[in-house]
């Protein structure tokens, strides 16, 4: 009982001593001290914009002013059960300090934002004007307009230069990237012009301690049977892709251990899921061998009837190679004609006016894969590498209409096969570590080194394209999805078993 009297007296005379401070002139030179600091806030918001002052300015004085004065809403407000609890409960009714504490905190929030956007256009231009070499004829420099973010990933900043009067090119320099990275501190991605305004140029870039990370397991989400693009791997700025309707013909280089193998591993899986044929020559008898005589989807040719046709299948000498390829001709003298009689003059368009008008399979596409080209030039066996290499130059010139495709590998692509018209038409380029530069610049292209200069010495699964876009590949459990697809292959034989079954039933 003591203690309860005890601590009712303690509660009386606090609420006496918070009535007279209330009553006091003190209350009053708070919240005078406080508005006024949200004009000096205002004030200052004023002086940060460079844009629209007056309706900033205009709202932030006299907004204050008319919330404080609008004595409803303030009532609604602070007779809230929420500021009850927080703002001392039974007094609510008589402070206004919510109100301020709201106000305040979004006028620096709003302060915060207008320095950092205008501050921050002034300090980047200081910083390009150190860059040297960075002048026009007039020996002025590009200078910043805005930067941006991506949505998809808010890790990467684009900035935007005008370049007054500087060629592009100087831009795109390794000279430029380094001097860009050491004045900004920022990783160097890409450069790209901007659509409606060529004046403007896009730099890529992101923070230093964001990197892709050495092992990136592929979502089997993110694939898509529906269409021609093959995932290859990711950057800091997405994923990487390659479109074989537009670029139908691939070279892949790297040394041993580069991981050059998971990733053709990667375009045999999405090949089988999307229901292309699949034909490959494997010279080392190791590296491909796990997916030879699998079928997942019915394949459809001109030349062959469907149950005829194997969707993937490994071959490990020339001769065996030779005769894959012999078929693949055949089909690609059959397709032309058809395609020719019909007015088609491509695959897809063939497939749109015939097939799509009868319940009948699509012709599927063709991809041949060859690991190892080098085989052709150092085997033994010369009575087939020459037809192989003519029937290789008929694909690469004329199966970009037909639907059928070449994907070549090698590790040393310093061979003849690839100076003719084969190395022409190879559009996608994939370069993983190498050992010099020029073996960079065979498989990228005359004058591109990235290979050389953008992958480390002790890199594995990191590759260059020919659009300088250096991706990290995905790490492919290949035995695991072998298994699964060998399964899956198992139940589709004894579902067209038992409906061969049902059919001979009905026909007796």
């Amino acid at each position: 009982m003591k203690k309860k009297i005890q601590s009712n007296n303690i509660c009386i005379k606090f609420k006496t001593i918070f009535d007279k401070f209330i009553t006091s002139k003190t209350l009053f030179i708070i919240k005078s001290i406080i508005h006024y600091i949200i004009k000096i806030l205002a004030f200052i918001i004023y002086q940060c914009c460079y844009k629209w002052k007056f309706i900033i300015l205009g709202f932030a004085l006299f907004g204050t002013h008319y919330i404080f004065n609008h004595k409803e809403m303030v009532y609604s407000f602070v007779n809230h059960e929420t500021t009850k609890l927080i703002f001392f409960y039974k007094y609510h009714n008589i402070l206004y300090f919510p109100l301020y504490f709201i106000v305040g905190l979004l006028l620096l929030f709003l302060l915060i934002f207008l320095c950092f956007t205008f501050r921050l256009k002034d300090l980047k231009q200081k910083k390009i004007r150190k860059i040297k070499d960075l002048r026009n004829g007039e020996k002025e420099t590009p200078y910043f307009t805005h930067r941006a973010r991506l949505w998809l990933n808010l890790r990467v900043a684009i900035w935007y230069l005008n370049m007054n009067g500087i060629e592009q090119s100087m831009f795109k320099s390794d000279l430029f990237k380094e001097r860009f990275q050491s004045t900004f501190n920022r990783t160097y991605i890409d450069t790209e012009p901007l659509k409606n305004n060529e004046s403007i140029i896009k730099i890529i870039s992101t923070s230093p301690r964001y990197r892709v990370p050495s092992v990136i397991e592929l979502n089997y989400n993110n694939l898509d049977s529906t269409n021609t693009k093959f995932l290859l791997g990711e950057t800091i700025k997405g994923k990487v892709y390659i479109d074989i309707k537009k670029k139908p013909q691939t070279l892949i280089g790297g040394i041993t251990g580069s991981g050059k193998s998971v990733l053709i591993d990667n375009l045999i899986y999405q090949s089988v899921i999307k229901g292309y044929t699949l034909r490959i020559t494997d010279p080392k008898k190791t590296e491909f061998n796990r997916w030879n005589n699998l079928t997942i989807k019915e394949s459809n040719w001109l030349t062959k009837n469907n149950n005829d046709i194997m969707q993937c299948k490994v071959s490990t000498t020339l001769k065996d190679s030779y005769e894959d390829l012999l078929e693949i001709n055949q089909e690609m003298e059959k397709r032309a004609e058809y395609f020719a009689h019909y007015n088609c003059k491509n695959i897809d368009e063939y497939n749109k006016k015939f097939y799509s008008n009868f319940n009948c399979l699509k012709l599927s596409r063709i991809i041949y894969i060859f690991d190892e080209v080098v085989e052709l030039s150092i085997s033994k066996d010369k009575t087939y590498s020459k037809e192989i290499e003519e029937i290789l130059t008929l694909i690469a010139t004329r199966g970009r209409y037909l639907g059928i495709h070449l994907i070549l590998a090698t590790q040393r692509p310093d061979c003849k096969l690839l100076e003719g018209q084969i190395k022409s038409n190879l559009d996608n380029r994939i370069c993983g570590r190498t050992a010099d530069r020029i073996l960079s610049e065979v498989v990228l292209g005359k004058g591109n080194y990235d290979a050389d200069t953008l992958i480390g010495k002790e890199e594995v699964g990191l590759f260059v394209t020919n659009n300088k876009k250096r991706f990290r590949g995905y790490l492919l459990d290949t035995e695991k999805i072998v298994e699964e697809l060998r399964k899956q292959q198992e139940k589709t034989k004894n579902y067209t078993f038992k409906i061969s079954n049902n059919k001979e039933y009905i026909n007796e």
